[in-house]
């Protein structure tokens, strides 16, 4: 009967966490759009408008895993516009990704037939955790499981089922937000929450 009850209680946990998620979700799209609010833009308008909207639409075909020459040659000319770049400077506000005025700069060298990633190339690309990802490794004839979860509020109610047997944390803090906001809050600055975090998980 206790089984029954816990394993009722968790399934209610587990819904209500569901929709809180999806809540938090439609919040971030509405937020997305609320931040140009924010802003004004000193750079003429986007004149690149056909390439902005072939960019939008644009759907990456998982089998050849590569752009077309078309979809490279619209990124070329958008990174090319001022107010492109004036966006990119206001990241803080806009959240674009640091990492993509490197990759933006790099398009020569990607859309070639023959390119491999380079190292720094990797440890550029930022992969959003929205779940758990574990792996395994073998150190001096010991297994070394880690198990990476994702930061971002709507995730760390995930973590409680990760604690157990847990012989190390390692907390890994963005220096580069300490101008950013969150993004499921507008009023709270993302170096703070961080801070706030890690003083909870000690």
């Amino acid at each position: 009967q206790q089984q029954k009850q816990k394993k009722a209680t968790e399934s209610k946990t587990e819904e209500a966490g569901a929709e809180e998620e999806e809540e938090e979700d439609d919040r971030e799209t509405k937020d997305e759009l609320l931040i140009y609010d924010q802003i004004t833009l000193q750079s003429p308008e986007l004149s690149a408008v056909a390439e902005a909207k072939l960019v939008m639409d644009y759907e990456y075909d998982k089998h050849t895993k590569r752009l077309d020459d078309a979809m490279f040659a619209a990124i070329k000319t958008l990174w090319s516009e001022a107010v492109v770049k004036e966006i990119y400077e206001l990241r803080n506000i806009t959240k674009v990704e640091t990492s993509s005025a490197y990759f933006w700069d790099r398009l020569d060298a990607i859309q070639a037939p023959d390119y491999l990633p380079e190292p720094q190339d990797i440890l550029m690309c930022r992969v959003v955790t929205t779940n758990l990802s574990e792996q395994k490794f073998v150190m001096q004839e010991e297994v070394i499981h880690i198990i990476d979860i994702g930061g971002q509020r709507s995730q760390r109610r995930k973590w409680i089922h990760c604690f157990e047997y847990v012989v190390a944390v390692i907390f890994i803090s963005s220096l580069s937000c300490y101008d950013e906001v969150l993004d499921e809050n507008n009023n709270i600055n993302s170096m703070t929450d961080q801070l706030e975090l890690f003083e909870e998980i000690v």
